[in-house]
């Protein structure tokens, strides 16, 4: 027995005793009646509950009983539209529909994939509460030693005037850690801005950071302030330093050694009081070395180094932020999306990444929005180019097994690019489709329902 408790509520003795009969030795079962005051001498937490579509007393007297004691339902002996008929308060509790008259596989199918997913949930609501209590903020998931390396560094240098460089691939949240630092910093009551050197123009980057005086140029018909005078008092994040000009590089090195600035056309220096934290997703010791980005300034801006590692060196938080994001897609889309299946998860973890958590976040919307409500996120809803990626098996053992475990992962592949067309996957692998055949029965792999297809674009 798994030792997670279900509650039952239904006032039919047939319906609760297939029930027992189907989970008996699963789980602990609670059965209660849908009448309100005999539901309210229940005392206990549940896990999940399940509910006998026919109770429609409890579902609508019983908004009350709902949050101290399940964290999710799901409906039996209804389809999805019944939706229509719950009430308010118990509507964000649905989790699943099982209809009438439901299979043994099918239920437990529901049971489980809902409870990892409230379990995932809860995982998620512990770890930001861990995090804000021992770093003092929570905007980035993670379990990993290194992440929460680089949180604890984040808490330290925020009580620190430092200077910070912050690198790391892109879409692997450096703006989110310059942000944490800034909010921390209790000295600083100034803005936070930020301003990304690579979608600024070269000849209008100086104005930019600068400011500039009336005349200055054709155009500059009023003196305008700086990025860097309108960050006073705060933080002024710089994103891809390395693309500023070296002309550029020059003067903000001045800002830093002496803390004055002087806007375009202008000739009095004006003092400023920022912290400037820098971010660049490219090897700065390298473009030093190519001639393209100063030593001297280098040095200046990375007094404290922040490490991002990318998302592909982060397995063990990639359900945590499929789920993250997956709850917050549901509610910006109203879409009730049951979660994702054993198959796409694996898949998901194995991707390698290379737009990492922003990529991330960007797929788990779009999947939300094509997805039906009340399904799971099969393997065949994913984007082609997870589905075409071929994970390479471990250095490792015997080489005939590798050899075995490449076939099979391609075959899957090909068979998920033709959306388990048989027919049409023998023709991208040349073989005849007796072949094909023969080879999934040798490596077991079942045939599947097509899947709803993706757009390759």
């Amino acid at each position: 027995m798994s030792g997670q408790v279900l509650l039952v509520v239904t006032d039919d003795a047939v319906f609760s005793e297939t029930l027992k009969v189907f989970l008996e030795g699963r789980y602990e079962l609670v059965t209660i009646s849908s009448s309100v005051p005999k539901a309210s001498s229940f005392r206990g937490t549940a896990d999940l509950a399940l509910i006998d579509a026919g109770a429609t007393r409890f579902l609508n007297e019983a908004s009350a009983f709902f949050s101290p004691v399940f964290s999710g339902c799901v409906i039996l002996g209804a389809c999805p539209s019944f939706i229509s008929e719950i009430p308010n308060p118990l509507v964000g509790y649905v989790r699943d529909f099982v209809r009438n008259p439901f299979d043994k596989e099918i239920l437990l199918a529901s049971i489980e994939r809902c409870l990892k997913r409230l379990s995932l949930k809860r995982e998620v609501l512990s770890l930001r509460r861990e995090l804000e209590r021992r770093f003092g903020f929570s905007d980035m998931l993670s379990v990993e030693r290194r992440m929460k390396d680089v949180f604890e560094l984040t808490r330290k240098v925020s009580t620190v005037p430092s200077n910070v460089l912050i690198t790391g691939e892109s879409g692997t949240g450096k703006e989110i850690i310059a942000n944490a630092i800034h909010r921390m910093d209790k000295k600083r009551k100034g803005p936070f801005i930020a301003i990304n050197s690579a979608a600024v123009p070269s000849e209008l980057v100086e104005s930019e950071l600068f400011g500039y005086e009336k005349g200055a140029f054709t155009g500059a018909v009023s003196a305008k302030p700086g990025k860097l005078e309108c960050a006073g008092g705060g933080t002024l994040f710089l994103d891809e330093i390395g693309t500023l000009p070296l002309h550029t590089q020059a003067k903000l090195l001045r800002v830093l050694q002496d803390k004055t600035i002087e806007r375009l056309g202008g000739n009095s220096p004006v003092k400023v009081d920022i912290r400037i934290i820098a971010a660049t997703n490219i090897n700065l010791e390298e473009a030093i070395k190519a001639g393209g980005f100063r030593q001297d300034l280098y040095y200046r801006l990375r007094v404290v180094p922040i490490e991002l590692p990318p998302l592909r060196e982060r397995k063990d938080d990639i359900p945590l932020l499929i789920e993250d994001f997956l709850e917050a897609n549901c509610g910006k889309c109203g879409k009730r999306v049951t979660g994702v299946s054993n198959e796409a998860m694996r898949r998901l973890v194995e991707h390698q990444w290379p737009g990492n958590v922003r990529e991330l976040e960007n797929m788990m919307e779009r999947l939300v929005v094509e997805a039906e409500d009340f399904s799971e996120i099969a393997e065949g809803d994913l984007p082609f180019d997870v589905l075409s990626a071929v994970a390479m098996p471990p250095a490792t053992g015997d080489y005939r097994d590798a050899c075995r475990a490449f076939e099979k992962n391609y075959i899957i592949n090909v068979l998920n690019m033709t959306n388990w067309n048989r027919v049409e996957a023998a023709a991208v692998m040349k073989v005849h489709r007796n072949t094909l055949f023969h080879k999934m029965k040798e490596f077991g792999i079942e045939p599947r329902k097509p899947a709803r297809r993706f757009s390759r674009a």
